[in-house]
């Protein structure tokens, strides 16, 4: 494949990412520095170039090319600094199809690799350059397609053009198990993208701590050989809701049990119906309007044991929760 060909003073848009500057310098065949409308200058590979204007016939550089030239190391940058791995919901049905963006809000320039782990190897999907404060779109896929995946992992090499503080590179393994996306604290929304998303960080840029009293460290439990690690947590002090007209009951099975280890799928669900039912039963007695319960999606064998349940109780109605606070991963009970 033949390099592309630019010379000094061309104007060009990025082929990859929405914008595009005046070519200001030839690096080599493969690389020339590009200096956008906003006075930044990066270092760009041709083939993510795009030849909008040739330079003028007379050959003299537009007057941009000599305004002076800053760092990208002052791109401005709101909210949380740092790389993020962003899946954004692109439809609402049972198998949603999730564009995947790596979320640069930072003020240097991304080398990236993506890739899915696959038991102990890794498969390579997408690598290449992001600019400062942008998203780049890596990958599309459907949920039950990420279901099956092992996790991904994210390599990731930080720089910039002339002096700069250097940030030691990334290489971040981030699991991806059905919670993930049930989970509402990774359902946010990043200043770079147009929808909430679930969100995870790749690398994020440490604010610095406030001397904090340091608290006496909780008494470890040690069990012995055999035992089962599967003491309940301790209700929290909200489980008294008197007067509330309405509540949330989350029944995911790491906020009801400290440890599942040795436990079989049949004896995790079961603690999730008997923490569902006591909640239903303290809700009921407490006269409260409606009870919501987070169970998330998954296959959705907790959800339908529910369902089977309030379908022996005529008396109780029910329905999806908020879709635009829990989306599918909840219902709410209305008790009167």
């Amino acid at each position: 494949m033949q390099t592309k060909k630019f010379s000094i003073g061309d104007t060009v848009r990025f082929l990859n990412e929405t914008g595009g500057g005046i070519v200001t310098s030839i690096i080599s065949h493969d690389l020339v520095m590009v200096s956008v409308e906003n006075d930044f200058e990066f270092e760009m590979e041709t083939n993510q170039l795009v030849l909008v204007n040739p330079k003028t016939v007379d050959g003299a550089p537009p007057p941009q090319l000599n305004k002076p030239k800053y760092s990208a190391f002052n791109h401005p940058i709101t909210g949380k600094e740092g790389l993020f791995l962003a899946f954004t919901k692109e439809d609402e049905t049972d198998n949603p199809l999730n564009h995947v963006y790596l979320v640069n809000n930072s003020n240097y320039m991304v080398l990236y690799s993506f890739n899915i782990r696959h038991e102990k190897d890794n498969i390579g999907i997408n690598s290449g350059i992001i600019l400062p404060a942008s998203k780049h779109l890596v990958h599309i896929a459907h949920q039950t397609e990420i279901d099956e995946w092992n996790g991904v992992l994210v390599d990731a090499v930080f720089y910039q053009k002339g002096f700069y503080k250097p940030i030691s590179p990334v290489s971040k393994k981030i699991d991806l198990n059905l919670s993930s996306f049930t989970r509402l604290k990774n359902h946010k929304k990043l200043d770079l993208l147009d929808k909430e998303a679930f969100v995870f960080s790749v690398y994020q840029k440490e604010e610095t701590q406030k001397t904090e009293e340091k608290k006496p460290e909780t008494p470890v439990k040690l069990f012995k050989i055999g035992e089962k690690a599967n003491v309940s947590k301790p209700e929290k002090e909200q489980n008294d809701f008197e007067g509330l007209s309405s509540m949330e009951v989350d029944l995911h099975i790491e906020e009801l049990v400290d440890d599942i280890r040795g436990m079989s799928n049949g004896e995790l669900i079961q603690i999730q119906l008997r923490h569902f039912q006591n909640k239903l039963d303290e809700a009921i007695s407490k006269k409260m309007r409606s009870i919501v319960f987070i169970h998330g999606i998954g296959k959705g064998t907790l959800k339908n044991e529910i369902i089977a349940i309030l379908n022996t109780m005529p008396e109780l109605k029910y329905s999806n929760a908020s879709l635009a606070k829990y989306g599918f991963g909840a219902t709410e009970v209305f008790l009167y």
